[in-house]
């Protein structure tokens, strides 16, 4: 059974030009009204005459309207449950995901290469393609942003004052070594030597 009913701006724009008595009495109706229709025993509005019987015209107009919408949904969705639910779409839309998605990959992309600016004191742009290709593959295979910063400090603490800190930049770091240098302490360099041997070989 349905237990409410909505009365729009447009129609309650009367109560503006009526008195406490009137709104009163055509407030009752409405409700008095809606509740009878509601059950399936319409009532006429003896209380109102003359004026506001016209002025109640509209309102119950409205309430049937919105009554009838109510049961043909109640109905549509008997027959629907009878045939195993609501009828699938021939032609579904997929949603439309790729937005949201771009986005947030925009923003990860931007807050690695903003974090990476920061230590470094460098401005690497976000924008540049191979940046994000490099940063998009690690972030594919599940990486999350910490362990982006977290290679960022470990490599930054690890090359800064050597001849190794050119390599600071995210072709190098966010490279296929990723994942070595996301497990490496943060300890004082290797033996210079060693360390550029490693570099060629990736």
């Amino acid at each position: 059974m349905k237990k409410s009913f909505v009365l729009y701006h447009d129609l309650c724009a009367v109560f503006k030009e009526l008195d406490d008595d009137q709104s009163g009495q055509l407030i009752k109706s409405i409700v008095e009204y809606s509740e009878s229709i509601t059950e399936q025993k319409p009532i006429k509005p003896n209380a109102l005459s003359g004026l506001m019987k016209a002025v109640f015209t509209p309102f119950k107009s409205h309430l049937d309207r919105d009554l009838q919408k109510y049961l043909n949904k109640v109905e549509s969705c008997k027959n629907n449950g009878k045939k195993g639910g609501r009828p699938k779409q021939k032609n579904p839309t997929k949603a439309k995901k790729g937005v949201s998605v771009s986005v947030n990959v925009n923003d990860s992309v931007n807050e690695v290469i903003d974090y990476l600016n920061k230590k470094t004191g460098k401005k690497f742009k976000s924008t540049t393609k191979k940046y994000r290709e490099h940063i998009n593959a690690r972030f594919n295979e599940k990486y999350t942003i910490d362990d982006f910063k977290k290679v960022i400090d470990i490599k930054v603490a690890n090359w800064t004052g050597t001849e190794f800190e050119q390599y600071l930049q995210p072709v190098t770091l966010f490279g296929n070594k990723f994942d070595q240098y996301l497990n490496q302490p943060m300890v004082e360099p290797k033996p210079q030597q060693e360390e550029f041997l490693d570099l060629c070989r990736s």
